[in-house]
């Protein structure tokens, strides 16, 4: 694998993961909301 590919492969894993962390936070938000 060349460099440039691993260094996206990153930059993808990383931007996943804080939109995960978003929608988990969100969730946090709404059910606060509810209750």
């Amino acid at each position: 694998m060349r460099r440039a590919e691993f260094l996206d492969l990153i930059r993808l894993w990383d931007y996943t993961f804080r939109l995960l962390e978003l929608l988990n936070w969100a969730l946090l938000v709404f059910e606060k909301k509810e209750s």
